[in-house]
């Protein structure tokens, strides 16, 4: 604690230390407060934001799955441009064209509605154990990692946070910390300055390939307008770029209202665009917006897990997967997994 009031940085092992402690409970809030605090103020360094992200892994309740590669959309929310569920419509869209996803995700952080409540809302259930998820993995090609379920170390932490009122180190865990293992990532941030911070974070943790995206309107995820700030991780290597509309082969012409791309103001609405998107319906306006705002994104995905060559290779790729409905396909087979019996097993041990 007193190296952090100093403005010394902490070493790795001191790091995962001292957020073990955390989230086991061992600290007293005033010195959750503190640390939480310190930390923000000082500015957390790459291996600070590792060492916190081993902890949390090293406490998860896993999904254990035989697929592999396995990837992941989860960002941090808090973003002040804030969009329909995006992340979550790409993880179905992925899965519809045999990637593993295991979707880690939360109730709403920046827009009306999280992952966790458009997927309920549109039938998937939530309560499922984590060997269940880990077979609905493996048969389905996705699973949803309700991550408050799969943290139980972030009750200790919880309060503190929500009394502080401020951004912590813990904002940028959970897509640091998926509770599958996933090695591929498409994550978005809330500020720029993360970008960095979160792609250097996931080299020393071991992940293949990530890349961590933040638009210059405040999106946690790539626009299909203005600059995307990207932080690329390929062969060990973090580099920087920025993204553009052109990068994904659209032209001035093909650029969206803003306002079509921003969230709904109810959860019902929510789980209407999700439905009208991976349905690949397109008569309003609205409606090619968002399926382009799909399209970049998915497009993007399918660069790292090696279906396409280039961005725009990858957008026309989602956008003929979308079109032809296959996302709806999808969401409507992981509905009915988690709502079956439990037949899973005996399901698969005869196969």
């Amino acid at each position: 604690m007193h190296d952090l009031v100093d403005r010394f940085d902490l070493e790795p092992e001191s790091a995962e230390r001292v957020a073990r402690a955390l989230l086991q409970g061992e600290l007293t809030p005033v010195q959750s407060a503190a640390l939480l605090t310190s930390l923000r103020m000082k500015g957390e360094t790459v291996w600070e934001v590792a060492a916190f992200a081993r902890a949390m892994r090293s406490s998860v309740i896993p999904v254990v799955t035989s697929r592999t590669p396995l990837l992941d959309t989860c960002g941090t929310g808090g973003s002040t441009f804030k969009t329909f569920n995006v992340s979550t419509c790409v993880a179905l869209l992925l899965a519809s064209q045999g990637i593993a996803v295991a979707k880690h995700g939360n109730r709403a952080m920046s827009g009306t509605c999280g992952s966790a409540d458009v997927l309920e809302a549109l039938g998937v259930n939530l309560a499922l154990s984590p060997e269940r998820i880990g077979k609905i993995i493996d048969r389905v090609g996705i699973g949803f990692l309700f991550a408050q379920a799969h943290h139980p170390g972030m009750k200790h932490i919880a309060p503190v946070r929500k009394e502080l009122g401020f951004r912590t180190i813990f904002n940028l865990m959970g897509p640091l910390s998926n509770p599958a293992g996933a090695n591929l990532q498409l994550m978005g941030v809330y500020e720029k300055r993360l970008c960095a911070l979160a792609a250097g974070a996931l080299k020393e943790l071991g992940c293949e390939r990530a890349l961590v995206v933040h638009h210059a309107q405040g999106a946690d995820e790539i626009l299909t307008f203005g600059i995307t700030y990207c932080s690329e991780l390929k062969d060990g290597v973090v580099t920087e770029r920025l993204l553009t509309p052109a990068d994904f082969g659209l032209k001035e012409w093909q650029l969206p209202d803003p306002n079509h791309l921003r969230a709904t103001d109810t959860l019902s609405e929510s789980a209407e665009v999700v439905e009208r998107v991976l349905s690949g319906l397109e008569k309003l306006p609205q409606d090619t917006a968002r399926l382009d705002l799909v399209s970049v994104n998915a497009g993007a995905a399918f660069t790292l897990t090696g279906h396409a060559a280039t961005l725009a290779e990858g957008y026309e790729m989602a956008r003929a997967a979308l079109k032809s409905g296959a996302g709806r396909e999808k969401l409507a087979e992981l509905v009915f997994a988690t709502n079956e019996k439990d037949t899973l097993s005996s399901t698969e041990n005869t196969s």
